[in-house]
Order: structure tokens, then C-alpha cells, then sequence
């Protein structure tokens, strides 16, 4: 609409802090369920997939979540909602891999371990490479970002990322960090985000977990709503029978994944951005929702 476009998509200044913000999730629900980050990953990759299933005719702002991405512009930036693919963006160490989800077993059969098993091999091949960084220069300008786009030669990867399901980054445990330090670092600037893509999941080793939203096309009570729906479907799943029904499924196989290669580049980014965050406990959305 009008405001949208005049407002949102013509301030030039840095998604982050701007037009970006964060949520944190309840980390309790996963370590009942989950022996790490990777495994809470791909639970709750799972039922975000079985979310979007279940949604096909839900809110405009609830669509706008998934397989989109604000785009970087001369003078002003545009957002484009794709048709869906069956993929999402995985991202360890900056370096960006594109994992396919196969949407009849993935939401029909529970196939959450063949995602852990692809998202630890990801984690394997990204830590022993040279950290990648070109996830940073989205938290650039819009001006500057755009510059750097016209520039920069590996585009067709650029519109993978744009056209996934959503990003995932998968952050490292920093050694001798506090408590409050480890949360904060979700919401800092980061080589494991792509800020132009309108939702982003965060997993950090530390434990701590929660979600990026470009704001521009989705409001928060969508996103609200969206969380609270995935967290009770893994408060109450049990793991036993997922893996029951896994066996069940005919020659499971880990997704396909494939790395995406940029090159390296210099850039200066400003150390006071800062994403404004929520933290939301457990519970607090299902009232809101169902008063």
C-alpha cells in the first residue's frame, strides 16, 4: 500500500534497527524435546512447513512470511512474494547453503531427523572454512547495499536466498560470554543473517533461539500468532512417535543441499546497530490469541 511504499521502502537507512525485529523464543520447550540446537532446528523447521500446509488461504501477512524478501533499490526498494519453493537457506560461519525439504514427507511423516542429519553435516563442512561474510553487507544502507549488489556477480545466488521458505542461521558458541552477552549477540549484527529476507530463524550452539522479521510486509501479531502455533505443536510432540513414523517412510534420505559461493569482500560496518527484540515466555501468545 501507499504507506508501505512511501514510508517503509524508501527510508534508505539500515534494515537493522530500522525495519528489523527480533523475537526470543522459549529455549525450555526445546530442552525437554531436543539434545541440541540442530535437532530444536529441524523441529521447528518442521512444523513451520506444516504451519504454511495448514495456512494456504491465511492473512496476506501471514503469506508474506514465507518464500519472500525485500529487494535493495536506487531510490527505493521493492518486496516481492514468490510462488512456493521447497527449499530454505541454511547459514553457518557466513557461508549460505540451499537444503531442499521434500513438503509430502516432511509434513506428512515427521521427518525431522533426516533434516538433523543434513544440518550437522552443514555444520561440519561451514566450520572448517574461511567465515564468508557476505550475509553482512545487507545490514549496510539500502544506498550502499544497492551498490554493492550492481557490483557484486554471483546474483543468481543472491535470488536463491531471496526465494527460499525462510533463512536459518545456525551461530556459533562464542567461548567466555555471559548470559546476557550470548542473548544480545542474536541481535547484533551477524555474518549468519541475510536482513533483507523477510524471516530468518536463529539457533545459536549457546541454546539460545529466536527469529528475525523484516518488517516492511508483516505485522507482529502474524508473527505472534505464527510462533505461538509452532511452539504448542512442539510442546506436544513426542519424539518416539516421530521417529515411529520416520521408519515408516519409504527409503527416507537426508534433504539435498548445496553450498552457495560468493566472494569475499571489504566492508565497514557500523558497530551501533542494534535489532529491537521481544521476548516473549511460553503461554503469554496462546492468551493473546484465544483471550
Amino acid at each position: 500500500d501507499l504507506f508501505t511504499k512511501e514510508v517503509y521502502l524508501k527510508d534508505r537507512q539500515s534494515l537493522v534497527g530500522n525495519s528489523t525485529y527480533g523475537f526470543h523464543l522459549d529455549k525450555h520447550i526445546f530442552d525437554e524435546k531436543c539434545k541440541d540446537n540442530l535437532q530444536a532446528a529441524s523441529l521447528f523447521v518442521h512444523y513451520t512447513l506444516e504451519y504454511i500446509h495448514n495456512n494456504e488461504e491465511a492473512h496476506p501477512h501471514v503469506k508474506n512470511m514465507f518464500n519472500s524478501c525485500r529487494i535493495p533499490g536506487e531510490f527505493v526498494d521493492d518486496f516481492i512474494k514468490y510462488e512456493y519453493n521447497p527449499y530454505i537457506c541454511v547459514v553457518r560461519n557466513g557461508i549460505f547453503f540451499k537444503v531442499d525439504v521434500d513438503v509430502d514427507v516432511d509434513v506428512n511423516n515427521g521427518d525431522v531427523n533426516s533434516m538433523y542429519d543434513s544440518l550437522n553435516k552443514i555444520v561440519d563442512i561451514a566450520d572448517n572454512l574461511e567465515q564468508g561474510n557476505i550475509g553482512l553487507i545487507t545490514a549496510l544502507s539500502r544506498d550502499e547495499w544497492y551498490k554493492y549488489r550492481i557490483n557484486i556477480f554471483e546474483k543468481d545466488n543472491f535470488e536463491v536466498i531471496q526465494k527460499s521458505i525462510l533463512l536459518l542461521g545456525l551461530d556459533k558458541d562464542e567461548p567466555n560470554e555471559t548470559e546476557e552477552k550470548k542473548l544480545s549477540n542474536m541481535f547484533n549484527i551477524h555474518n549468519n543473517r541475510f536482513y533483507d529476507k523477510t524471516l530468518q530463524l536463529v539457533f545459536s550452539d549457546n541454546g539460545n533461539l529466536g527469529l528475525l522479521i523484516e518488517h516492511s510486509h508483516v505485522d507482529g501479531i502474524h508473527v505472534q500468532r505464527y510462533i505461538d502455533k509452532v511452539m504448542c505443536d512442539i510442546s506436544n510432540v513426542d519424539l518416539n512417535e516421530v521417529k515411529e513414523q520416520e521408519k515408516e517412510v519409504t527409503n527416507p534420505k537426508s534433504p539435498n543441499f548445496e553450498m552457495l559461493h560468493f566472494d569475499t569482500y571489504k566492508i565497514s560496518i557500523p558497530k551501533a546497530l542494534h535489532i529491537q527484540t521481544v521476548k516473549i515466555p511460553f503461554g503469554v501468545l496462546k492468551l493473546s490469541r484465544h483471550g
